[in-house]
C-alpha cells in the first residue's frame, strides 16, 4: 500500500517483489532500483524496460509459480542479487533522477513531435 517514506524500510529489503497483474510504470519500481534492490516482477506494463538488463531475466510471466521461482533463485544467490541491485541503482541514478525527469517532461510539452 501507500507509504509516505518508504526509503524507510526499502532498505532492509535484499530484493523487491511486484506482483500486479497490472501496471504501466510504477514508481515503487524506481523506488526500489533507486535503493539499490534487484527487482522480480511479473512482465506487465514498462517493468522490463525500466528495470537493469542485468535484472530483465527476472521480470517474466504473470504466473505465480514463475514469479515464486525467480524471487527463490535471487534470495539463493545473493552476489547476484548484489550484483543486479547495483546496475538498478546505476540505471534509477542515470534515467530517473530529478534532473532528468524534469527534462523529459519540458521535452514533451514543449516538442510535440517528441
Amino acid at each position: 500500500g501507500n507509504m509516505v517514506q518508504p526509503e524507510k524500510i526499502l532498505p532492509a529489503f535484499d530484493v523487491y517483489a511486484l506482483s500486479s497483474d497490472t501496471e504501466q510504470m510504477p514508481l515503487s519500481i524506481i523506488e526500489a532500483m533507486a535503493t539499490g534492490l534487484p527487482i522480480v516482477s511479473t512482465d506487465v506494463g514498462d517493468v522490463k524496460k525500466m528495470v537493469s538488463d542485468e535484472n530483465k531475466p527476472y521480470i517474466v510471466g504473470r504466473e505465480a509459480p514463475v514469479l515464486a521461482e525467480n524471487l527463490s533463485g535471487l534470495l539463493r544467490t545473493p552476489t547476484t542479487a548484489e550484483k543486479i541491485g547495483a546496475a538498478n541503482y546505476q540505471k534509477a541514478k542515470a534515467q530517473y533522477g530529478i534532473d532528468q525527469m524534469v527534462a523529459a517532461y519540458d521535452q514533451l510539452f514543449t516538442d510535440p513531435t517528441a
